[in-house]
């Protein structure tokens, strides 16, 4: 044997082998290392909102995984640096995606979950209970920056006239209603002309004004009332599930959020309408996912109690000024503001 060979579990190994080995492990370090400035330089002007962000979070997660740093601290020196309005989904499929082009796996990461701000659900609820500046309908009602009428079935007109544009697109129908426009979505200020002309209708209404285009649900079925559908986003509800009238009517008054409307539903619940203007900017999907979905939500109100399945942004809630036949009871309206306020 050569003596520039060596016999090693029967294969043979040169010199010219072991020379080859070390330069690419040289330049796959250099590699490494040039990368890992060049992800330092990114994170030191990271891509803005509006200024292809998007490939700005793919460039960044590209230079993570060359530098050969752990996907989590990848995710964690983007997500510093590009704040909340940027949903972590993005980021992390980023990453991934990053991950399987330039190693070949298809791996899923389990990126660590955000923690609740709310730690004590109980605890905080009841603290807010306890803040509650009213307990009752009637005292709720006086105190309403927007004078309500006696009478609540004209409440509607009222309702529809203080949260809405006069052109604002809104459906109004039964949960199971397909949304046709010129028939159950119509202008706000259409909406207004119907019901002071005496028009009936189904009880629910979406939360937020939509676009009157044809979109699909995330299920793939063609819609015109689906999350896709909505053009401005006005309003987030929220309501509680098994906590009494009473102390519904404290919490909301108690709570320092940002309150524009208090529903009675004619049932258990009541719902609250909140500015969302008054909470995040948003004016996306992905905005409403991050700021109102996952910050609002999961973070602080689901903890406290509030009805996980009101965080969409095409919601229903109660129409006020519909008589609830099983119930026996109108749908009205509690608290009205011209604006978003804290009672």
């Amino acid at each position: 044997m050569h003596q520039s060979e060596q016999k090693v579990n029967n294969f043979s190994i040169t010199r010219e082998d072991v020379r080859g080995a070390l330069n690419r492990a040289v330049q796959a370090t250099t590699s490494n290392q040039a990368a890992l400035c060049k992800f330092k330089s990114y994170l030191n002007n990271p891509p803005q909102r509006g200024q292809g962000c998007h490939s700005g979070i793919m460039s960044g997660a590209n230079l993570g995984v060359i530098a050969g740093l752990q996907p989590e601290q990848i995710f964690a020196e983007i997500r510093a640096v590009l704040g909340e309005k940027t949903p972590d989904k993005e980021i992390q499929e980023a990453i991934e995606k990053a991950a399987r082009e330039y190693t070949g796996t298809a791996k899923i990461y389990q990126f660590p979950k955000k923690k609740p701000l709310v730690q004590d659900g109980k605890t905080a609820l009841q603290k807010i209970i306890n803040a509650g500046k009213f307990d009752n309908d009637a005292d709720l009602w006086e105190a309403s920056p927007k004078r309500l009428f006696d009478d609540p079935a004209k409440d509607a007109v009222l309702f529809l006239q203080t949260m809405f544009d006069p052109d604002d697109l809104i459906f109004i129908g039964d949960g199971q209603d397909s949304g046709i426009v010129g028939m159950n979505i119509l202008p706000a200020a259409e909406w207004v002309d119907a019901f002071q002309k005496g028009r009936r209708t189904k009880p629910y209404l979406i939360i937020n004004p939509l676009d009157g285009v044809e979109q699909l649900t995330k299920s793939g079925k063609p819609s015109f009332r689906c999350d896709a559908n909505v053009q401005v986003f006005k309003y987030s509800m929220a309501e509680f599930d098994d906590l009494s009238h009473s102390d519904q009517i404290r919490f909301w008054s108690g709570v320092k959020l940002e309150i524009k409307a208090l529903v009675d539903t004619g049932g258990k619940s009541i719902h609250a309408w909140l500015e969302v203007s008054k909470l995040a900017a948003v004016s996306t999907a992905d905005e409403w996912d991050s700021q109102i979905r996952e910050r609002l939500y999961k973070r602080v109100l689901t903890p406290l109690g509030v009805d996980s399945t009101c965080s969409n942004q095409s919601r229903l809630s109660r129409l006020p000024g519909h008589f609830r036949a099983e119930k026996k009871k109108m749908q009205k309206i509690l608290w009205l503001s011209n604006e978003g306020q804290k009672l």
